[in-house]
């Protein structure tokens, strides 16, 4: 079981992303020894370059880099070799706002946290994804086509995002509530 502190903590970053803008957290599901998409959106700037995008996947508590591309092409040279020629980003995608990378049979040893950084406009345009993958030993759908695979991802991370917007929602109008009765209180103790 994960202790509290765990929770919290990754509560905090959910949070924090979703009120700074800075980026998302997202659970992704998959299965051992299948390839796992790991969703990384952002927001294209109006006059998008190739040349000035950098995208760099990491895993999240250490500096082991998953892949690394920038001045328009992949880096493999700085990935650590237990992802070298694993890893695939979508070039097509990147004008879309799409730096989600694609690891090719998924390890027990792959399960774990991740981040996604993308910078553009020289330095401007600054955001940072972060990814907790979990896998299982037998498959929870059947079927390897790549677009069910897609679709099935997709609905997870939007029931996801929907639940931590409810959450959200819930939360501030408690405490809106709260902060209307106290000043209701406080006039008419005056």
């Amino acid at each position: 079981m994960e202790s509290p502190l765990y929770i919290t903590f990754w509560s905090f970053l959910f949070f924090e992303q979703l009120f700074l803008g800075e980026g998302s957290f997202i659970q992704v599901y998959g299965v051992s020894g299948e390839d796992i998409l790991l969703p990384c959106i952002f927001t294209a700037a109006t006059n998008f370059s190739l040349q000035q995008l950098v995208i760099t996947w990491q895993r999240t508590t250490s500096i082991i880099v998953v892949h690394s591309f920038y001045n328009e092409i992949n880096h493999p040279e700085y990935q650590d070799p237990a992802f070298r020629g694993r890893t695939k980003l979508f070039l097509q995608e990147f004008r879309n706002g799409n730096a989600s990378l694609r690891l090719k049979g998924a390890t027990t040893s792959d399960m774990g946290n991740y981040t996604c950084f993308v910078i553009q406009e020289d330095g401007k345009g600054y955001i940072e994804n972060l990814v907790e993958l979990k896998l299982y030993d037998k498959p929870m759908v059947t079927g390897s086509d790549d677009n069910a695979a897609l679709n099935r991802q997709r609905a997870i991370c939007a029931s996801g995002f929907i639940s931590g917007v409810l959450v959200v929602l819930i939360g501030v109008g408690v405490g809106f509530s709260k902060m209307q009765k106290k000043i209701q209180s406080s006039d008419e103790s005056e």
